[in-house]
């Protein structure tokens, strides 16, 4: 393949392949579609993470305007950014407990939890 690449670069005018260059061109123009088709998903989750983070973070933010900027990174500035806004994030709605233990608050309070308990010696 380096031989190809060679070639290609230092053509000045029009250049020649054989048929096992040929093919091992196309195949490696194959692989490199691939890994572009990859690369654009990433960076698309990337963007829609960094959009869904940033409604949180900052939520006087302009889709449109913040799209825009977006486009113009790089994935791993995309990744860097995407760090910010999470800790932004996280900052602005921290994590609820998944239970209120039924009092309505998130403090955990001594409920009456009698129906759970088992005792000693008892079957049914």
């Amino acid at each position: 393949m380096a031989d190809v690449l060679d070639q290609l670069q230092s053509a000045g005018g029009s250049v020649t392949l054989s048929g096992e260059q040929a093919r091992e061109l196309a195949k490696r123009m194959e692989r490199l579609q691939s890994l572009a088709r990859d690369g654009e998903r990433y960076r698309k989750e990337l963007c829609t993470q960094i959009q869904s983070l940033c409604m949180t973070a900052a939520p006087q933010a302009r889709p449109d305007k913040l799209k825009a900027i977006l486009d113009r990174l790089t994935a791993d500035e995309l990744g860097e950014v995407r760090k910010i806004f999470a800790g932004q994030a996280d900052r602005k709605s921290p994590p609820a407990f998944q239970f209120d233990y039924g009092t309505g608050s998130r403090e955990r309070t001594d409920a009456d939890n009698s129906a759970f308990r088992m005792e000693k010696g008892v079957r049914k």
